[in-house]
């Protein structure tokens, strides 16, 4: 059984003024299970937001990555249809859309695990209580924004590792002019959210993730 014993921290952050305020509870416990609960507020009258979530970095080495949700190319929540449901498993450079352009690339949609992992089965694995859009690149975000060919994309050394909620779409349908824009039921309104997921440092394989992703999950009464 998993350890019982639990550490909360709580940080706090605001930005525009006051205007956007984030609460992030992280719960752990004596496994060493991290439960974050992400509470977004704001005012209103802000514009869409881009898309709601965590970035972090982990090691370089967990380069292979398994995952529930849709695939196995990348989808967004407008790009999504042609993508099944299942369990999937690509190294990161297969992960990726290799644009001439660096831009947004990668993101999975209707993620309920997902685990990257070394060639030993070392890694990290994450799961959640809803259903999530990630995606992990070898770069930092600013590089791909910054980048305007491929040969510019430098390995950042560790990998960077989107947790979002909800990304909003990718459009298309008016791409060519200043105002182009995903529809707006793709959009995501400046409103309040919240979601949680669950990290877990462990050795395991694909098949032992399934059960293991049940098994690390906390009530919510906890928080």
């Amino acid at each position: 059984a998993l350890n019982k014993a639990l550490v909360k921290v709580t940080s706090t952050y605001s930005m525009i003024d006051d205007s956007v305020r984030v609460q992030v509870n992280y719960l752990i416990n004596g496994s060493g299970v991290v439960k974050v609960n992400y509470a977004l507020t704001v005012k209103p009258g802000l514009p869409d937001i881009p898309e709601v979530g965590m970035q972090c970095g982990i090691k370089r080495s967990y380069d292979n990555i398994s995952w529930y949700g849709r695939g196995p190319y990348g989808n967004y929540i407008d790009r999504r249809t042609g993508s099944e449901a299942g369990i999937y498993s690509q190294p990161i450079d297969m992960f990726n859309e290799p644009y001439v352009v660096p831009q947004e690339t990668g993101n999975r949609t209707d993620v309920r695990w997902m685990f990257l992992s070394d060639k030993n089965s070392n890694g990290l694995l994450v799961t959640t209580d809803s259903l999530l859009s990630m995606n992990a690149w070898p770069y930092i975000e600013k590089n791909i924004v910054a980048a305007k060919h491929t040969n510019k994309l430098v390995d950042a050394g560790f990998i960077t590792l989107n947790i979002d909620l909800i990304q909003m779409g990718v459009g298309g349908n008016d791409s060519w002019s200043p105002v182009g824009a995903p529809l707006e039921k793709y959009r995501v309104s400046a409103r309040d959210y919240s979601y949680n997921f669950y990290l877990f440092p462990c050795n395991t394989n694909t098949d032992k993730a399934i059960s293991l992703s049940r098994k690390i999950k906390f009530n919510s009464a906890d928080l």
